[in-house]
């Protein structure tokens, strides 16, 4: 067996380079890794577009065939009649049918070209927003100011910046860059930059290699498309408070809907943002409302004391091997410019809200730049997304929804 060969079946097997691979070795699988993905991604979005094609190009085609088959009428010339020196004419039946067929050619070229064109992420990522993103690591490079990570998504292939501030977390606790490696699974969140590369605030990676996406373009959801249940694919947070979210629908078709910001609270609210599965309702403006269909958070039937704090690690420990932020949720209990102390159902929690954290007031009302002075939070109910800091181990906020004022629990009730 070829030396890069072996090579190649192990890091297949392991999903790692193996340790003895040398430079251009290591360079040579990464790039037949990030090949393989592509190949299968667009083979995958080739047979999906082409099975939904073929009927309407088959119908229009026995169309035509059977109108060839019509029986024409042949106007008979008598023999006793000289020619009329006019040119001879094509039966009205024939003309059709040939036009049908010049037809049928004319929608499979079309179609051909829709097939073979590259997937539009364009409009599922814009500049600016805070994109949290699902896929797999198909390739890791160094940067100037960091590392250059290529995930495959369900809407494409896309580029993120980590930078050493770039939080990056596993299923239980803080990992490293090391930790980034073609294959596994992971889910990104940070913001658009003009390229529509992702400069990651937070990785979070899963425990075991990712299956590459079945991908298709995004098409704008439409006001009839209203009614549909969907998957959330992706989920982009604009800065005044809608999302931009991709749904999947039970057909395989990605769909891109503007989403009300009350719904964009209530879905990041929930357990799960990306895999979330929602009822698309129609809302004013151009924009969408999302009704969850999963079962909400459980209740706990009791609260821990302020004084009570978590073990060290992620102090949401969600179960199983899915990548997924950090997510807690509590009441406030003191709050200053940059960091607030929160009461979850695991005890009191330290999170820290650097600049770029993204608010979601809902409908509190609440001044967001009021919210990010900390104080004005104190005995409101608010939700976090992010990741760890790698010494402290505080939460650190990338998303905070503010909730309504609510009582402070009684300890051990």
């Amino acid at each position: 067996m070829d030396r890069i060969d072996r090579l190649l079946d192990e890091l297949l097997e392991t999903g790692e380079v193996p340790a003895d691979a040398t430079p251009d070795e290591r360079a040579e699988l990464e790039a037949m890794v990030a090949a393989a993905g592509f190949v299968r991604t667009a083979r995958e979005s080739i047979d999906l577009e082409s099975r939904a094609a073929l009927p309407i190009a088959r119908a229009r085609f026995e169309r035509a065939l059977a109108a060839s088959r019509r029986p024409a009428t042949v106007a008979r010339a008598s023999a006793a009649s000289p020619p009329s020196g006019r040119p001879a004419r094509f039966p009205k039946t024939l003309g059709l049918a040939l036009a049908g067929v010049a037809l049928v050619f004319v929608l499979a070229f079309a179609a051909n070209r829709a097939i073979f064109s590259r997937v539009d992420t364009a409009s599922a990522l814009e500049p600016g927003d805070l994109a949290q993103v699902e896929g797999v690591v198909t390739r890791v490079e160094p940067a100037a100011d960091g590392h250059r990570i290529h995930v495959a998504s369900a809407i494409g292939d896309v580029v993120v910046h980590a930078s050493p501030s770039t939080s990056i977390v596993d299923e239980h606790d803080v990992s490293a860059i090391e930790a980034v490696r073609p294959g596994i699974a992971i889910v990104i969140s940070g913001v658009v930059g003009d390229d529509r590369a992702i400069a990651a605030r937070t990785l979070a990676l899963g425990s075991s290699r990712g299956e590459l996406p079945l991908r298709a373009a995004v098409q704008r959801l439409r006001a009839g498309d209203a009614g549909m249940n969907a998957t959330v694919v992706s989920f982009s947070l604009t800065p005044d408070g809608t999302a931009r979210v991709v749904l999947q629908s039970a057909t395989g078709r990605l769909l891109l809907a503007v989403v009300e910001a009350e719904s964009a609270a209530r879905l990041l609210e929930s357990g799960r943002v990306l895999g979330a599965r929602v009822h698309v309702e129609s809302a004013s403006a151009g924009r969408f409302a999302l009704r969850l269909l999963d079962d909400p958070l459980p209740t706990p039937s009791s609260t821990p004391g302020p004084e009570v704090t978590p073990p060290p690690g992620r102090p949401d420990a969600l179960p199983g091997g899915l990548p997924s932020p950090v997510h807690i949720s509590g009441l406030v209990l003191a709050g200053e410019p940059g960091e607030l102390t929160i009461l979850t159902i695991r005890g009191r929690v330290r999170v820290e809200v650097p600049d770029g954290t993204r608010v979601v007031a809902g409908a509190t009302g609440i001044d967001i730049t009021r919210a990010l002075e900390g104080r004005p939070l104190v005995g409101r109910l608010v939700v976090v997304r992010g990741g760890l800091d790698a010494e402290t181990r505080a939460v650190v906020a990338d998303i905070l929804v503010v909730g309504r004022e609510a009582e402070r629990p009684t300890p051990g009730r």
